[in-house]
């Protein structure tokens, strides 16, 4: 498997055929009129407020590192510390 990517993110793989490059965007920006009729109340009154709260808790992490040092180990480490104050409400 020959990956060749070059400066524009572009992926000449033929395996990735249907795959395009797109930011990764948090839930908490989902726009509700967007979603269907049938999860709108779901996703406003229960995973939003779960979502923003989660954020609240790291926060400080969240605007202290820039984008460029948003790796994997950083989701996971952001996550993993939500979660724990999350669970301890």
């Amino acid at each position: 498997n020959n990956n060749n990517n070059n400066n524009n993110g572009d992926n000449d793989d033929d395996d990735d055929e249907g795959v395009i490059d797109a930011p990764i965007r948090p839930l908490r920006f989902v726009n509700t009129s967007d979603l269907p009729q049938s999860l709108k109340k779901k996703f406003k009154d229960g995973w939003r407020p779960i979502l923003l709260s989660m954020q609240g808790d790291v926060a400080d992490m969240l605007q202290s590192t820039p984008v460029s040092e948003v790796d994997e180990k950083f989701v996971l480490e952001t996550y993993e510390i939500a979660m724990k104050k999350l669970l301890a409400k």
